[in-house]
């Protein structure tokens, strides 16, 4: 990892290193997954309760009405109230920082979501109308090619929609701080907290007694026991006595 968190060459806010990193892929990866799945409930119940016959345009025009609001307010809405944090962010403790100003903007978080999500949900919306306007009503084998063109053009939307999120996690991967084209044109980064580090410091002026645990002298050198250095003095008068005894 670089020493910024940072690719651009203009004057913008640094993040401090000592208190942030990049976020991990994985935990990115995850983070997203996870809000398209809880984006999706919606979307399962009402296909659960609300069974669009084949030809049935105006029903699949308001079931992906109703799946656009909710994703509009999941991940445009809630991620602005959110600080341009989404749930799921939250829940791998990851956020989204601006490097230019201290406040994420409603712009800057919708214009990312259209990006990340509005552009591939629209694809896929307009190859699955294409879809349902081919497909017949009744299964005759007349209408066999309109069955096989309809199918055709439903996985070909979904090939597009795979290859865009495909081709935003390998730009992802492959750029320095692992910001995607539209993170740095709004020059935002996701990052997470550093774990705080607290160093204990050893007091190295306590005066050590005999039942004190042993510190070796590299920890605190020339910390002797006064008692000690008391026995080792009677003990050098004592032996100066018995040179000066036997000298005589």
């Amino acid at each position: 990892m670089s020493d910024s968190l940072i690719t651009s060459k203009t004057n913008d806010l640094k993040l401090d290193i000592n208190n942030y990193k990049l976020a991990s892929l994985w935990k990115v990866f995850f983070a997203r997954l996870f809000d398209l799945l809880i984006c999706s409930i919606p979307l399962i119940i009402i296909s659960i309760f609300l069974k669009i016959k084949i030809g049935d345009i105006i029903s699949l025009l308001a079931k992906y009405l109703v799946s656009f609001v909710w994703t509009f307010f999941y991940f445009v809405v809630l991620s602005f109230l959110l600080k341009g944090n989404s749930c799921c962010k939250k829940l791998f403790k990851i956020e989204l920082k601006s490097l230019n100003t201290k406040k994420i903007s409603f712009k800057q978080v919708l214009v990312r979501e259209i990006w990340f999500i509005f552009i591939p949900l629209f694809i896929g919306f307009i190859f699955t109308i294409i879809f349902a306007l081919l497909l017949p009503s009744n299964f005759v084998k007349k209408q066999a090619w309109r069955i096989s063109l309809s199918l055709i053009v439903y996985q070909i939307g979904l090939v597009i929609v795979l290859f865009w999120f495909l081709g935003l996690m390998i730009s992802i991967r492959l750029q320095a701080n692992h910001q995607s084209f539209i993170d740095i044109k709004l020059n935002l980064i996701v990052i997470e907290k550093q774990k705080t580090i607290v160093n204990k410091q050893i007091k190295s002026n306590k005066i050590l007694t005999r039942n004190d645990k042993h510190i070796s002298l590299n920890e605190q050198p020339g910390n002797f026991d006064l008692e000690f250095i008391n026995e080792l003095k009677q003990d050098l008068d004592s032996d100066d006595l018995k040179d000066k005894k036997n000298s005589e």
